[in-house]
């Protein structure tokens, strides 16, 4: 319950004159309440790297899925994968079309060097073409 407490009961507390409110918790109940993960996650002190990434993709094959391959194959160091393009056009076959990516590196315990940066663009870019009917856009 929450409430705002009545200007005579302040005067009679001797409380100051102004807009006060109460609150009272059913901690027990609260307790039982599922509770969410974390939301917040920490940041690095040190710098991060944006590598773009497109995979032409047919059609029929979500998005999502080819979303969340990126994210799996980038391990602990994919900090973010954000969808930046969607193309469909000369160079991609009908029934197809160009999904672009930004996946940002980043480590928690180093400044990661282009060999870091690049053997997880390798990886990512393997993985999705092992798992998925997909390939690099050249």
């Amino acid at each position: 319950m929450i409430g705002e407490i009545d200007p005579a009961v302040q005067e009679l507390l001797g409380l100051a004159p102004r807009r006060l409110g109460w609150l009272v918790v059913d901690v027990e109940i609260l307790n039982r309440c599922s509770r969410r993960e974390k939301l917040a996650q920490p940041v690095s002190h040190f710098p991060s790297a944006d590598v773009d990434l497109a995979f032409v993709l047919s059609d029929e094959i979500p998005a999502v899925v080819l979303e969340r391959a990126i994210r799996d194959a980038a391990g602990e160091l994919g900090e973010s994968v954000r969808l930046v393009d969607t193309y469909r056009g000369r160079g991609v076959h009908e029934g197809s079309r160009s999904l672009s990516y930004r996946v940002r590196f980043c480590a928690s315990d180093k400044t990661l060097t282009e060999q870091d940066i690049s053997a997880a663009r390798t990886g990512i870019i393997s993985t999705v073409e092992s798992c998925l009917p997909a390939t690099l856009r050249s």
